[in-house]
């Protein structure tokens, strides 16, 4: 439907380049069809295929790219969507020969098993909408309410969060296969190694946000102002960490959609009401990224109170919290005492 749709709209829209469409359409639905070859080999927890082939895709991109820049000296836009194009094809036709026996063009559909499915996938999906949106909101209402000079300054130091966010997802799709099979009676253990592993998780990034400072100082001089944006960040990530790791898993494999749901858009209505504050008392624009780390931390509690009590569990991981907004602390005056001195 979508691929139909954007072809309809390449024929009709002719203040843009029709080619950006097609290549659109076609992108779009490949990537569809990709995704769905992901979440089956996931859930057969034959993550090697998808790895693999996630590796290709990025790999056939960059040759494709500096093939066309470096070699053949064409720095077309257009040339840049075929790339992308090609690479998604490839990966589509490996999935496709490689999944044969799970492909057939004609099925007997069993009604009474499939809508349960989908009944609970419209809720994981306003569930996961309400996640993303969450996560880069703040990028979004800076885009629309800030000039264009201090939105890159911004999504430049964003751009390091959305990074983590991507190892993150990964991390994610690996262990929700493996909570569903879990035994009822291990979860409150698995809950614990969860936490405890994101903890230890979050050090690495107090070394993965000094490695960036060091970066920028030396090799991007034109956004050095990000450098204190992304030592706020360093709380969200954290706690982006523990929601999407451990907490949005449980709630899904623990059956809990509407609470899931409920809590992703409380968090975004104060989000949204907080930075529109914020926007009316002119409040320095670095401070937007703080306001993300404490929506992702509130985010992070109420989901604790919901899992806990489903659980049966009294840990508050205050600790856990307290050296969190050490390393916060210190990165934020390491940042501006030291890097930017």
């Amino acid at each position: 439907m979508i691929l139909i749709i954007m072809l309809l709209a390449s024929f009709y829209i002719t203040s843009f380049n029709n080619t950006v469409f097609i290549c659109l359409s076609f992108t779009s639905f490949f990537l569809i069809i990709n995704t769905y070859y992901d979440s089956l080999y996931q859930s057969k927890k034959k993550f090697k295929i998808v790895s693999v082939l996630k590796v290709l895709k990025e790999f056939v991109f960059l040759f494709y790219v500096l093939f066309v820049f470096l070699c053949l000296k064409i720095t077309d836009f257009g040339y840049l969507l075929v790339a992308f194009l090609f690479s998604v094809f490839i990966v589509f036709l490996i999935y496709s020969i490689s999944s044969r026996k799970h492909l057939s063009l004609t099925a007997s559909i069993n009604y009474n098993i499939i809508k349960p499915v989908y009944k609970r996938g419209f809720t994981q999906i306003v569930g996961n909408f309400g996640n993303q949106i969450n996560t880069n909101v703040d990028k979004l209402f800076v885009n629309i309410f800030y000039p264009v000079k201090l939105f890159a300054v911004y999504s430049f130091g964003g751009m390091f969060f959305v990074l983590v966010n991507t190892l993150v997802n990964s991390i994610t799709t690996v262990v929700l296969p493996y909570l569903f099979n879990l035994d009822k009676f291990n979860l409150k253990e698995k809950y614990k190694k969860l936490m405890l592993a994101t903890q230890i998780i979050s050090l690495f990034l107090f070394f993965y946000v000094i490695a960036v400072f060091y970066l920028i100082d030396n090799f991007y001089e034109n956004y050095t102002k990000s450098i204190s944006i992304i030592s706020l960040f360093y709380v969200g990530m954290v706690y982006n960490l523990k929601i999407n790791i451990v907490q949005n898993n449980f709630l899904k494999s623990l059956d809990m959609d509407k609470d899931y749901i409920r809590n992703n858009y409380i968090s975004l209505l104060l989000f949204i009401s907080t930075m529109i504050i914020m926007f009316l008392n002119n409040i320095d624009l670095i401070y937007f990224a703080l306001c993300t780390s404490i929506m992702m931390y509130f985010r992070f509690r109420i989901n604790l109170v919901i899992v806990n009590k489903k659980l049966g569990e009294k840990n508050n991981y205050i600790f856990h919290d307290i050296l969190s907004f050490i390393l916060g602390s210190f990165l934020y005056l390491y940042a501006n005492n030291y890097v930017l001195s």
